[in-house]
């Protein structure tokens, strides 16, 4: 086969396999022979069940499917679409000429009875009775053919027959995933904070412009979107005003709003939290947890959730903001670093090819992973507290930062002028904590004392020790020769 022939080939299954799916995509389900509506999943509007062991109704609304009896709830969209793909794709085999009274088809008493609205206002009345002899078949009737016995397969009773409490959406909303997001916003009682997807060439990134602009922290922006991806209602209740009170939702705590690419915007409600005697799913006794509650706008139900998702969707601004004093700072980066303390070792360092060289307190070569130590936590260095922000006339000796307890250069690859660290006093009552600013901003940060802790205590702490190996030669002293080891 020519390379010609081999790329024409392939191309045309190319084409084949774009045009089944446009197709596919523009017409829906393709109908089989023998199925007696022929209908498109979309064409269904409702669907009444009626059995011995289960009722209930669903209705379209939209793109989504919901319950109006026995209670009102967004069904699952999985959930549904199975019951409605039984509908809609049924094919029986129909029987001429029987009786339809006779006791052993059991239509007269059925168990089930389906209804089904579509295509505007047609409807029809599906009833099945007694098992077939033949098995795996249940006689039905078919109100549009009042006169024709049918057998209809086992699968369709199970298809249809099922609790509605098994096929409720259990997620807040579906729509809301990484793919589909372009903005985020937090209310928190006077607080709100909004953030936007930013999209760039290499990799996509989030940006907080509200209240102000900053850079985001791209986890913890990208976390109150998956975290919907995985939280589940332990239970439901109705939507009602006493409830609505009772749960807290009439005056959420959190409110959040989600803009998408696809679809209006989606905005969930988290209510109180409290604890909760709750039987979960797959357990026979019920158990109290820490639950909140919530509900989406536009769905009226009430999802009793495991508390975890409250502390997953409870941020604010310090939570969503790139919180790295030096942001975009590379360890590759750093050529130089001297260090002035007031207790501890003050050092110089500098690099040389791929080494590092002491310069000060003495010459030497550097332990590599020492320097590293604090190179990384230099590039890591996240503020724990905002104290001050973009106020050139603090008042830094408040702060212990007119005399500070040390200072940090930083040369950096491509910069005219080092960045410089000062770190001050203590913050009081707060263990381990730091004021600090730099020559980057006029801002003033509480920081942890991981910095401090990485930086050399001894000039021995951070020069690699002098070499062991023994030399070999002539001796100075008795006019002999020192024999090499082992002569």
């Amino acid at each position: 086969m020519s390379r010609r022939y081999r790329t024409t080939l392939l191309m045309g299954v190319v084409f084949v396999g774009l045009l089944a799916w446009v197709l596919f995509r523009e017409r829906g389900r393709v109908t089989e022979k023998g199925e007696i509506f022929r209908l498109q999943l979309t064409e269904v509007s409702q669907i009444r069940v009626e059995g011995k062991n289960h009722s209930y109704t669903l209705a379209r609304q939209g793109d989504e499917w919901w319950f109006r009896e026995p209670f009102q709830g967004l069904a699952a969209s999985y959930e549904a679409e199975r019951t409605v793909r039984a509908v809609a794709a049924l094919k029986p085999l129909k029987r001429e000429n029987q009786d339809l009274t006779k006791p052993e088809f059991g239509l007269q008493d059925p168990q089930l009875t389906v209804t089904v609205t579509y295509r505007g206002d047609r409807t029809t009345v599906i009833k099945l009775g007694q098992q077939s002899p033949l098995g795996q078949k249940i006689f039905a009737t078919i109100s549009q053919e009042p006169q024709g016995l049918f057998l209809i397969d086992q699968s369709f009773l199970t298809d249809v027959d099922r609790d509605p409490e098994t096929m409720r959406e259990k997620k807040l909303a579906t729509k809301v995933t990484l793919e589909n997001v372009t903005q985020v916003t937090v209310h928190k009682g006077e607080e709100q904070v909004t953030a936007n997807l930013v999209p760039l060439a290499q990799e996509t990134t989030w940006q907080i412009v509200a209240p102000r602009v900053l850079k985001a922290d791209k986890t913890a922006v990208e976390s109150l979107i998956t975290s919907l991806s995985y939280a589940e209602a332990l239970e439901f209740m109705p939507y009602t005003t006493e409830n609505l009170t009772a749960t807290g939702l009439d005056k959420p705590q959190v409110v959040l709003t989600y803009n998408l690419k696809k679809g209006n915007p989606v905005t969930i409600y988290l209510g109180k939290e409290e604890q909760r005697t709750v039987k979960t799913t797959g357990s026979t006794t019920a158990n109290p947890q820490q639950v909140v509650y919530a509900t989406r706008w536009g769905r009226p139900e009430i999802l009793v959730m495991n508390v975890s998702v409250l502390s997953d969707l409870n941020k604010g601004l310090f939570d969503l903001r790139d919180k790295h004093i030096l942001p975009g700072l590379k360890k590759e980066q750093v050529t130089s670093l001297k260090a002035q303390r007031e207790a501890g070792l003050s050092f110089s360092v500098m690099k040389s090819g791929n080494e590092w060289q002491v310069t000060a307190p003495r010459a030497g070569k550097a332990k590599s992973s020492k320097v590293d130590d604090v190179l990384y936590a230099l590039v890591d260095l996240q503020a724990t507290g905002y104290v001050v922000e973009n106020d050139p006339n603090v008042d830094l000796a408040k702060y212990g930062l007119k005399l500070p307890q040390t200072t940090l250069t930083v040369g950096v690859e491509g910069r005219s002028t080092p960045i410089i660290l000062w770190i001050g006093a203590p913050v009081p009552e707060k263990t381990e904590r730091f004021y600090l600013r730099t020559s980057l901003a006029n801002d003033v940060y509480e920081i942890d004392g991981a910095l401090l802790r990485d930086l050399p205590q001894t000039a021995e702490d951070l020069l690699e020790p002098p070499s062991t190996t023994p030399s070999t030669g002539s001796s100075s002293s008795g006019g002999g020769t020192t024999p090499a080891p082992g002569g």
